[in-house]
């Protein structure tokens, strides 16, 4: 009887993948597989780039692993699929083909350099981005969302309303006296949930084209962001048309 145990510690990704890299060494042993005979690189030249690796049979059993997880092709067809071009690879599209196969960052570049998809030169680019780059992002995404709240709540305070479903939002909530950033909420997860079922519908189940993490963290803090800034906004100042012309724009309530 053979056991393999995993740390559940590590990141799904990375669970997955030494599950199937202990398969191969588990097959050899099985076999009785004399891993000296193994010419080097005979699965992936992995040694050009893998340095972590203890042994000839390590560099086999990863490249084992990213054959069996992310087979060519499956790649091939997600390459199309996304529209990733070989000649321009990005960190954008190692993260999508992450989240496709469910695999670590590192064993999808090797993937990509043993397939011919990207030469060596980017592999090697692409292994020695750090997570400065990651963080930049994420404070890029974070001023962004901000900035953009920012000018929903601006819009919110005016009768001309550039982004007409912002206000259609605005509109409904007034007409039947829904609290506006509530209603607003329940409006960017009903058309998130409408966006992952045509998703699913036209792309596969399980296929998440064009929703990602960022798109369902604003669908759940938009309102309030927003609804916040109103409230910052109202309290410091006081809006007035500049331009007599709000009649043309809002009918008058009786």
């Amino acid at each position: 009887t053979i056991f393999l145990c995993v740390n559940t510690e590590l990141p799904m990704c990375k669970q997955i993948f030494a599950t199937a890299h202990e398969l191969y060494h588990i097959h050899c042993y099985a076999e009785d597989i004399n891993t000296s005979t193994i010419t080097a690189g005979s699965l992936l030249d992995s040694k050009t780039f893998d340095e972590a690796a203890a042994s000839q049979e390590d560099l086999e059993a990863n490249a084992f692993a990213g054959l069996l997880l992310m087979p060519d092709s499956s790649l091939i067809e997600q390459f199309k699929m996304f529209g990733i071009s070989k000649d321009d690879m990005s960190i954008d599209d190692v993260l999508i083909l992450m989240d496709l196969f469910a695999l670590p960052y590192k064993a999808v570049v090797l993937r990509l350099a043993e397939s011919g998809l990207i030469t060596v030169e980017k592999a090697r680019k692409l292994l020695q981005e750090d997570s400065n780059h990651i963080a930049i992002r994420i404070m890029y995404y974070i001023v962004g969302f901000l900035l953009v709240a920012l000018s929903v709540a601006f819009l919110y305070n005016t009768y001309i309303c550039p982004v007409v479903y912002e206000l259609f939002v605005k509109e409904i909530s007034k007409r039947y006296k829904i609290n506006l950033f509530r209603f607003k909420t329940c409006f960017d997860i009903s058309f998130l949930l409408l966006a992952v079922i045509l998703s699913f519908l036209f792309f596969g189940w399980m296929q998440f084209v064009g929703v990602g993490g960022g798109t369902i963290c604003v669908a759940l803090v938009n309102g309030f962001t927003i609804g916040m800034f109103c409230k910052i906004l109202n309290h410091f100042f006081q809006f007035k048309d500049a331009l007599k012309l709000r009649t043309f724009f809002e009918k008058e309530e009786n």
